[in-house]
């Protein structure tokens, strides 16, 4: 069972917030922090992304511990639907495009 965790990291003087989400086995991804979200929704959405690159079609579960976000990926019981975090990725890139 693969699991992935979220982490946030604050803006520097150079660099803005992110979100980081990795695997255990040197698996990660760095997400721009989505400003237009919520926390919770933020950092579902690294850990939808590292799915994505890693190409698992996995649907998570997830809730915070200590600062982070802990995410446990659950068997899609219905592979004939696309999963949610395509839906979710186009709703978010039509978001970005009304507010630029």
């Amino acid at each position: 069972m693969k699991s992935i965790r979220t982490r946030y990291y604050g803006p520097t003087n150079t660099k803005g917030s992110k979100i980081i989400a990795s695997d255990g086995d040197k698996n990660s991804i760095t997400i721009s922090y989505p400003y237009q979200l919520n926390s919770d929704t933020a950092h579902e959405l690294a850990a939808y992304r590292l799915m994505e690159k890693m190409d698992w079609p996995n649907e998570l579960n997830g809730g915070e511990f200590a600062n982070d976000q802990f995410w446990i990926m659950l068997p899609r019981v219905d592979r004939s639907y696309p999963p949610a975090y395509k839906t979710f990725f186009a709703l978010l890139e039509a978001m970005q495009k009304l507010a630029n």
